[in-house]
């Protein structure tokens, strides 16, 4: 929920109608956004895509329950904060520092990383999958596979093709 609208609806209720601004707690804009909810990278429901002619077998969605509410309140000293609310700290499946390094988004190279240029050069001196991969894995936390290094270099190559 965006500051805007919670303080739209805070100057819409009965007990705070005719008094200026400045009696009414609103939240200023610099808590932007006012509220958040952060879910599980598991807590989707399953929904069936396709006809069922190639199933996907590594899904991440099983419903997973946890959640949290994170909310800025006014706390007594009159000081704004964040608070969690409506949190449930349960996961329905396991989880471990291998299962989380091992989602691509986690596992590949991000766009803006300080390892691009780096990689840009091994890319444009026709390096091997296998040296990029390396440069990868010494140079970072990114636990890529070969697999992520070629989609890599494909997508340079490609992108270098539009650009020209």
């Amino acid at each position: 929920i965006h500051v805007a609208r919670r303080n739209a609806d805070l100057r819409k209720q009965v007990r705070f109608q005719g008094l200026p601004d400045s009696e009414i707690p609103l939240v200023s804009d610099k808590w932007e956004p006012y509220q958040r909810k952060y879910i599980c990278t598991h807590g989707w429901k399953e929904r069936e895509r396709s006809t069922g002619k190639r199933t996907s077998h590594k899904l991440r969605r099983t419903e997973c329950p946890f959640q949290m509410l994170a909310q800025v309140v006014m706390r007594r000293g009159g000081t704004w904060g964040i608070v969690p609310k409506r949190e449930v700290y349960s996961h329905n499946h396991p989880i471990s520092d291998g299962i989380y390094r091992s989602y691509p988004d986690i596992r590949q190279v991000p766009v803006g990383s300080a390892l691009m240029p780096g990689i840009e050069l091994l890319v444009d001196a026709d390096a091997g999958t296998s040296s990029i991969y390396n440069y990868i894995r010494e140079n970072s936390n990114h636990r890529v596979t070969m697999d992520d290094v070629r989609n890599l270099v494909a997508r340079m190559h490609k992108k270098g093709k539009l650009s020209l």
